[in-house]
This record gives C-alpha cells, structure tokens and sequence, in this order.
C-alpha cells in the first residue's frame, strides 16, 4: 500500500471514531439490553434471510438489464450492490447509485454514461414494480384512492404494456 492510501484510511477511521462517538456518547444503554434479551432470534434470523434474498433479486436485475450490453460477472454485480446499499446508508442524495456506475464502468470498461443508464433503468423498474405492488395491494385491501377499482387494474395493465415495450426497444 502507498502511504497515502494508509493516511487516507486513518484519517477515515478518525472521522468514523468521532461520529460514532458523538452519535451515542448521550445513549443509555441500560434501557436497550432488556429490549434484546426480550428479542425472538427466529425475527432475526428472518430479516437477515430476506435482505440477503432482496439483494440477490436486484442483483439479478441488474444482471439482466446490463447483460444484453456485456457479459459481466454476477458474484461482481452481487458486490458492487451491497457496497452501493451501504454507501446509501451513510451519504446522502443516492451517492451508492453512483458509486455503482463507477464501480460497473471501471471493472467492465463500459462508458460512464452506459453504466449511469443501467442505475436509472434499474431504478425506473423498481419505480413501476412498487406503483403496481400499491396498486394491487390497493385493490385487495382496505387503501381507498378516490378512484374505480377497475380504473386500477388499467393503469396496472398500462403500466406493464409500458415497462415491456420499454424492454423491447431497449
């Protein structure tokens, strides 16, 4: 490693240290330890079987939208989702979204703006699976919008003559 590469890592550990420490230098933490000893493991267990699930499916996602483009590696992919998820927890204004489209252009040689373009169609069709999944959800349960519910199940069905002509001409 370069000496600048070990003076930027310390100078992060640094920064990390301070916030963490102004983040619960006033917290009690006599009030959290009877809530986790009260926990059910199998809650957890749960939660941590279906975050890994969701991220293999936007990893998959992705995997298809860039395939057609170049032949990429999922396990890769599967990476560059996770360090983007958790660079979204911590910065603002969706920088993981960018920080993946750099990761994607460097590794697999593909221009910024390809790479952008898959971040935005992959955001795009979480956009239209969320409207659909509030749509249905809508129509079987108690969500009263103002609106028919046969009106739903045409936007619903526009939406996805949308989304597969988008996928044709893409």
């Amino acid at each position: 490693m370069k000496k600048k590469d070990i003076l930027i890592a310390f100078f992060g550990f640094g920064i990390s240290f301070i916030l963490i420490y102004s983040t619960f230098k006033n917290f009690d933490f006599k009030i959290v330890f009877p809530v986790i000893k009260k926990m059910k493991i199998g809650f957890l267990f749960i939660f941590f079987i279906s975050t890994f699930l969701e991220i293999i499916f936007r990893t998959l996602k992705w995997y298809f939208i860039i395939l057609p483009l170049k032949k990429v590696d999922f396990l890769k992919l599967f990476k560059f989702e996770v360090i983007s998820l958790g660079i979204n927890n911590i910065l603002p204004f969706r920088m993981g979204e960018v920080a993946k489209m750099f990761l994607l252009s460097k590794n697999y040689s593909l221009s910024k703006t390809t790479s952008l373009s898959t971040v935005f169609v992959e955001r795009l069709l979480d956009t239209f699976i969320l409207f659909g999944l509030f749509l249905i959800y809508s129509y079987i349960g108690t969500i009263n919008l103002g609106v028919n519910k046969n009106f739903i199940i045409l936007i619903l069905l526009l939406v996805f003559i949308t989304v597969l002509v988008l996928f044709i001409y893409i």
